[in-house]
């Protein structure tokens, strides 16, 4: 949005948004995803609308490991242990993300990468949609 309406915005605030030379080498959009708080309410209650979660072992599996060279239980123990990833870093892994300039941005940049802590509730803070 910066790069083409730069001129209507005072500020940004760039939410889990980690610049990588890898950061568009995984198309993300061709995995399922669901809301962290819609896909499980009770384990990612603390998650607001700002947060992703892939929603199946299958997707996981594409991601990081290959059939045939993986013990299952390491699959299981991976959907089980997994944690939502931000809004932002699905957005910033677009080629034109990162490739066009914000010439008419004038102002500031805060970069926020927190997660909550044990307890902590990100509910309203990060709710983007």
């Amino acid at each position: 949005m910066l790069g083409s309406y730069g001129n209507l915005s005072d500020g940004a605030i760039l939410t889990g948004f980690l610049l990588n030379p890898h950061l568009s080498s995984i198309d993300v959009s061709r995995f399922d995803h669901d809301l962290a708080w819609e896909h499980d309410p009770v384990r990612y209650a603390d998650y607001g609308s700002g947060y992703f979660v892939l929603d199946g072992k299958d997707d996981l599996q594409k991601l990081f490991f290959r059939e045939g060279n993986f013990d299952p239980k390491l699959l299981e123990y991976n959907d089980q242990v997994k944690q939502p990833e931000a809004v932002g870093e699905y957005v910033s892994q677009a080629d034109f993300a990162l490739n066009t300039p914000a010439v008419g941005f004038k102002g500031p940049v805060l970069v926020s990468n927190s997660t909550p802590a044990k307890g902590e509730s990100m509910q309203g803070r990060t709710d983007f949609f």
